[in-house]
């Protein structure tokens, strides 16, 4: 009669260290790529709030009365602010992906291969929310801009 000793075979030793090893690979993998999504998802939003703040930014410097208003863009609202001393405006509007500026004669086509991109955007809405105050919103996250001259010219 052959007695066990109580010891593990080494196969049995060598399959518990592979399971062990690929059990740690594994969740290695599965944090790194839950990681590198959170990082992409945290980057976007970080653009986003980057372009919010430099249009409510652009607004204010810009806020003078008639100089804000609000207009039809390529790809839905478009925000157009006007410097009234050269007759030139600034547009912001959605085209092709992009939230874009565009600097340009006021009586100028809006062109969006004239335009700058500011930041990746698939929604962008600009609405009075009361005579003074305009809300931005870009890919669901919302801005608001006071105005002290009382909408510039809300439509």
């Amino acid at each position: 009669m052959h007695r066990s000793s109580g010891r593990a075979t080494p196969a049995f030793s060598l399959a518990l260290f592979v399971l062990m090893l690929g059990c740690i690979l594994w969740l290695t993998a599965l944090g790194a790529g839950l990681y590198g999504s959170l990082e992409a998802s945290r980057t976007a939003n970080e653009q986003t709030r980057a372009a919010l703040g430099s249009l409510v930014a652009r607004v204010r410097s810009g806020d003078a009365a008639g100089a804000v208003r609000l207009d039809s863009g390529p790809e839905g609202d478009m925000l157009v602010l006007t410097e009234q001393e050269s007759g030139y405006e600034f547009r912001i509007y959605l085209a092709d992906g992009w939230l874009m500026e565009q600097f340009c004669a006021a009586d100028a086509a809006t062109d969006p291969e004239a335009a700058q991109p500011l930041a990746p955007a698939q929604e962008f809405t600009a609405q009075w929310a009361s005579p003074a105050l305009l809300r931005l919103t870009v890919d669901g996250n919302t801005a608001d801009a006071a105005l002290r001259s009382a909408g510039g010219g809300a439509a």
